[in-house]
Formats: C-alpha cells, structure tokens, sequence
C-alpha cells in the first residue's frame, strides 16, 4: 500500500439520478473515494479489516452490470476494472441511441465506489462521463451520464446485485455440555441462540494495484440478527425523494445538506400481515424506530426517513427488519460526505498490528479483533440465562439417618403469651331507633268563607287512641333494643375475662412444662432422637448458567450455575426418643409420620471461572469438580414438624419448627434437611465463531476463524464450485 489517498474537498452531490448530475470533469478516482471515506476525527478504534483481491472484484462488477436489465436506447458489451491511483477506476464499453438512428458506440468512465455495512461488504459504481467514437454535445453527455447512473442505481444498487458477501457474524450460539451420573443423567449438549449483528459506526478504505482493504469501526447491536424468516425483502434504497410509492433519485451518497434521506423497501410475496421495523443507525448509534405495517400482497412498498438527530453523522445505515422475530430481512448503508478524506499514513496508522496482506492465492480475507470479539461477547450475554434441560425424568430414591439435636437449649425462652390484650366490646346503640307516631287528629268543622280558615275544630278520639297506643309499643321496643346491646356487651366482656383466665392458666402451664423440658434439655448430653427412614424425589432437572462473561484479553470464561429442578418429593421418617428424656420421649415418638415436599425453589449457585482455550473456530472453557445443591423448599425433618404443630408445641414449647431451633446431625444431616450435593461432570462451554463465506466468480469460498496473536484471522479458500 504504497499509493497515497488524496482528500480533497467535496460539494458535489453524487445522487445516481438526483437533482444534481455528475459532470465529466477527468478527477482523479482517489480524491472522489478518499472524501467519501471517514475521517480520522469520527474514528474510535479499528476493530476489523477487511481484504478482497481486485480481480474478485472486477469479475463480480463486471457480471453484475453485464446481467442487468437495460433499456433499449442503452447497451453494455464490456466492464473493466482496474486500480489507479489508490482506487479502483470503472470502463463500460457499449452503445447509445434512441429513436431511429444508429447507435452510438461509447466508454462510460467512472469509479467503484467500495464500502462495508451490516449486510456484508458491497461496491456501488458512479458514472462520471462519456467518450464516443465522434464528439458528443456536453448537454447530450450529460444527459446519457445521468441515464446510465440512473440504471445503474435501479437495476444493480437497489435491485441488490452489488453485494460481494463477506458478512462479518457476531457469535451467534453458545452451546453448553454437562452430565449429572450420580442421578442417572448422561452429559448431553444443547445450544442456545444469542441474537446480535454488527453495524458501522465509521469505514476507511485503501486500494492498491492488487487488493482493496477496508477498516471497519463496528459496534454491536443486541436482540437482532440475521435468521430464516418467511418474509423476503425484492428492493430497498436510499432516495431523497417518494413519489407514488416509487423511489425517485435513488443515492449512493450524498453531501451533508441533502435531505429529506428516504429508506424505501419492498417486501415480496408477503402472504400474512406483519410489521416491518426499520432501524436507524448514525455512525453505530442509533437514531431512530419506525413501525411499517405489512398487508399480504406480491409486493408491498413502504418506506421511513432519516430523523433530524442524527446531526453530522457520515455512516448511515439501517437494518429492515420483521418485529416479532427480530430477524434482519435485509441492511443497506449510505455514506455522507466529509469535508476531507484521509491519508495513506492515516489510513496505516488505523490499521497497524492488522496484516491487511492477502495469503498466497486467497481471494479475500478477515482480521477481527479479539478485543472486539470480548466485547461482542460479554454485550450479547450480559442478562442472558441458559437452561440446560435433561429430558430424561429422573427417580431419585435415598435412604437416610441421622441424629436431632436442640439448638442453644441453655437459652431456651420459657416467657409466657401475653394474657393482657382485652377483649374489644364496642356497643351500637345506633341500631335502636326510637320511632314516634306524631300524625295529626283534629277535624275542621267550619271555615271561614272569605280565608278559608277553619273556624271551629273536634278532636277525633279514635285517632288519639290509636297514636296513644302505637308510641307506647315504639317506647317498648327501643327500651327493648338497648338492653339488648347492654347485654351483648356484658357477655362480650365476660367472655373477654374468660379467655384472660384461660390464657393465664395455659401460661403458667406453658412456663411449668417449658421450665420442666429445659432443664431436662440441659442436663440432657445427647440427641433427642435418632432419625431414620426414606425419601423420593421425581421430576425433571435442569441446570441454569448465568453471568457468563469473559475476560477482556479472551483468557478466561466465567459466570454462574445453578439447579433449576422440577421435583416432588415424599417419604417416611421414624422418631426414636434419646435416653433420659422422662416424659419427653413419649411425646417425641408420635412425631414419626409421613412427609411430602418440592423442590421448585430458586437453588443457590456457584461461581465458575476457567481458561478459555481456541481451537477449529471454537471457544471452549472447562469447568472441572463442579457440585451444586438440590435443597428441598422444606427438608423431612422441617416438613414434619412443622405439618404437626400441636405434636412439636407440646414436646418443645419456645421452639420453632425449623433449623433455628432444631438440628439433625450425622453422615446423612444435609438429606434430612433436604439438600443434594450433586456431582456435575463434563461441565464446558463452547462459542463457535461463525465462519466468513462468500461466492464470487462461479466459486464459493469460506474460511474458518484462525487465532493469530491478538487477531482472529480468516484466510478464504475454495469451499465448493458450482
């Protein structure tokens, strides 16, 4: 790489039939694709270098433009490519002619415009002007450069024939191996999709006479990747304008001041609704999600625009992509113009410790960071949780013995309930109503004519009977009612002293008999009971890594592991009194019974740490003499006594019924409290960096990932011919 790139200052714009038409002007194809490079103040750090040979790619641009669909006024009979001047110049031999004369035989010139974005590496080809075998007017030359970038953008740009392949992949799996023999589950491996792709935050590129290297800025964008998916996408490009939903001036790029900067995209054959997402990226941030319906249709076109806050950014990209299944349908890129470009010794300093050299015979090759690959790593796992699934149901059957101890017996509490609380008797007198008849009985006799009122009066004396009679019984029944509530509220409060009384009298009996078992408890050296008996636990199991990261360096792998079961589990424990317990052992032999429990409880987990090894493309770490436990959300001995709670209370009145109070002891103590250590074998990890292909020239090419000091390299080989 010894030509230098020349930058210089760019106000034109390029727009592959725009508003603003390319003029023959003879420049230099390095100034044009030095500007439209990044510039070294966008520049964060070089994460990837991709190479390809300039013969690939002359065959790929030849035939892409060969193949197209042209016009009838426009012919092409030759392509050539070849580098000049630190980039690659584009000849398109063919013939013009419209109407009834004949055709003109002509040389469009131009440049191969080379970039990367998600969707894999690409080139875009600008017509700059047009050489004939006899003088062409300016206005006619300039006429047939606009309709020849025009098809070009139409036929080979938006109809997707410029893509070179070469996709750089984040790791798109991690598959996860371990056995657990002691419960009768062979290892087995299962693999766990982690989505995620690449976007570009900034590009250089280089050409010299036999290869074109690209460096790539990259950032990493979570929960989309590129998947199967039954939606297919038949166009897309950038536009500046939408015009009865058909893009019009179609760009490859464009200076800073053009806008608005339309994404148009055509979805083919959609047979069910969806919704189409498109994702805005600005130098790798993004900017900007827009939701498009999709209605079934054999093409549906809808299209989203570039939002004002991506500023100054000169990288655009955007993924297209189905909502609910986050699979990119397709991604495509369009460069804005900085003011200037870079130099060959900007452009080196960038990629320096990247070879940027191609093996041998190799048609293109990849260096990828191992820095950039950790950081992929650790951002596509950071929250994830993988569950490790045996499908095998599994039996687990265990006979188990052991000793029961009292805890802290000296400081047994013998305190008596409380018997101070009263009783609340509140008393409604609210509900009895004095009700009271108060009608009127009196009769007009006589009324004055001229007022109408009434001049003599008679007091009917049946009515005065009945309202007489009616009020007393209203008196009776209120006087009646509020007795009633004096009575309730006597017998609340006597039934509240009651209940005092009995309180007091079961809390001496309590401090006597609690008083009596501590001493017994103390002066007792050995268990109160010997255990014994059996349990079953059945269901499934499955083991649960989280946390997983690595190491920035890639040296190591760690994270977390857990049991994640789905048990029932059952059984029978018997209850031998311990010597010297007096009253006590009769009583602690009716705790013998049944028990029943699970285990769906979250389980504690254990840290893991290990060396992360490479080999055939894969990243594989170890975790040797791993042993987790399987608790039960209540052990045997728990669950019996605290299912007979009158049994425990009388034997051991000021304990409780759990592992605070009592402790069984012995070879078996963790199995009577319903804790596992399970044995796990063939603990590892494996994180397949996904191999780089691509099919130029009737040949299909591939490379597996090759660890070369601090890189990862990729040397592409022939794979196949079709």
């Amino acid at each position: 790489m010894t030509a230098p790139v020349v930058a210089l200052a760019m106000g034109l714009a390029l727009l592959l039939g725009g508003c603003a038409t390319p003029q023959p002007s003879g420049r230099n194809p390095a100034d044009i694709h030095a500007a439209f490079s990044a510039s070294p103040a966008h520049w964060v750090e070089t994460d990837a270098v991709v190479t390809i040979s300039n013969p690939v790619i002359a065959t790929e641009v030849r035939n892409a433009i060969l193949e197209a669909p042209l016009p009838p006024e426009l012919a092409f009979s030759d392509v050539q490519v070849s580098a000049r001047s630190g980039a690659l110049a584009l000849h398109i031999e063919g013939q013009i002619g419209a109407g009834e004369a004949p055709p003109t035989a002509v040389r469009f010139n131009g440049y191969i415009m080379l970039s990367y974005a998600s969707s894999g590496l690409r080139w875009r080809p600008v017509i700059e002007s047009v050489e004939g075998e006899g003088a062409i007017a300016p206005d006619d030359a300039t006429a047939w450069v606009m309709r020849a970038n025009n098809v070009l953008a139409s036929q080979v740009v938006a109809g997707q024939r410029n893509h070179l392949g070469l996709r750089l992949q984040p790791p798109s799996a991690v598959a996860l191996r371990a056995g657990l023999p002691g419960l009768g589950l062979e290892p087995r491996t299962q693999s766990f999709p982690v989505d995620g792709a690449y976007t570009v935050a900034a590009s250089m590129v280089h050409t010299d006479a036999g290869q074109s290297v690209v460096a790539l800025d990259l950032e990493f964008v979570d929960g989309l990747s590129y998947c199967a998916s039954d939606f297919s996408i038949g166009r897309a490009a950038f536009a500046t304008e939408i015009r009865d939903r058909e893009p019009r001036n179609l760009v490859a790029h464009v200076p800073a001041s053009v806008r608005p900067l339309h994404y148009f995209t055509e979805v083919s054959e959609t047979r069910r609704p969806f919704t189409l997402v498109h994702y805005w990226f600005a130098d790798g941030r993004a900017v900007d999600v827009t939701e498009l319906p999709v209605e079934p249709s054999a093409r549906w076109r809808t299209w989203s625009s570039l939002p004002a806050v991506a500023g100054t950014a000169r990288h655009i990209e955007v993924f297209a992509a189905d909502r609910d299944s986050g699979c990119i349908l397709s991604a495509d890129h369009i460069e804005v113009a900085p003011a200037t470009g870079i130099s060959a010794s900007q452009f080196n300093l960038a990629t320096s410790g990247f070879t940027t050299t191609l093996p041998g015979k190799s048609p293109a090759g990849v260096e990828l960071s191992r820095v950039t690959v950790a950081d992929t790593l650790n951002k596509s796992l950071r929250g994830a949780r993988f569950a490790l699934q045996f499908e095998t149901p599994i039996a687990i059957e265990q006979a188990m013995s052991g000793a029961l101890l009292v805890r802290d017996a000296a400081n047994l509490q013998c305190a008596p309930p409380d018997c101070s609380v009263k009783t609340e008797c509140p008393v409604d007198f609210s509900r009895c109503t004095r009700m009271q008849d108060s009608r009127e009985c009196t009769t007009c006799l006589f009324r004055n004519p001229l007022n109408n009122r009434c001049i003599s009066e008679q007091v009917d004396s049946a009515c005065e009977a009945r309202k007489t009679t009616l009020n007393e019984r209203y008196s009776r029944e209120w006087e009646a009612c509020m007795a009633r509530e004096e009575s309730a509220q006597a017998a609340c409060q006597e039934r509240g002293q009651e209940a005092i009384e009995v309180c007091e009298t079961r809390a001496a009996q309590f401090v006597q008999a609690c008083t009596a078992n501590q001493q017994v408890l103390q002066a007792h050296n050995g268990p109160v009971a010997v255990v014994s008996g059996e349990g079953r636990a059945q269901g499934t199991l499955a083991i649960a890594f989280s946390e997983l990261q690595v190491s920035g360096d890639m040296a190591a792998l760690k994270g977390m592991a857990g049991l994640a079961p789905n048990l029932e589990a059952d059984g029978t424990l018997a209850f031998a009194p311990g010597d010297g317990l007096g009253s006590l052992a009769d009583c602690i032999g009716q705790w013998s019974a049944p028990f029943q429990s699970n285990f769906d409880r979250p389980q504690a987990t254990r840290r893991l740490a290990a060396p992360l090894g490479f080999a055939d493309g894969t990243l594989s770490s170890t975790w040797p003499g791993l042993t987790l436990p399987l608790a039960m959300n209540r052990g045997p001995v728990e669950s019996i006594l605290s299912d007979q709670p009158a049994h425990f209370a009388n034997c051991m009145p000021g304990l409780e019924a759990d592992d605070t109070s009592v402790q069984a002891t012995g070879s078996d103590d963790l199995l009577l409290r319903g804790i596992l250590a399970v044995d796990v074998v063939d603990a590892a990890a494996h994180i397949t960096l996904p191999a780089v292909s691509f099919t130029a020239g009737g040949a299909a090419y591939s490379a597996e990932a090759l660890a070369a000091g601090w890189l990862y390299r990729y040397a592409m080989e022939p794979a196949s011919r079709n």
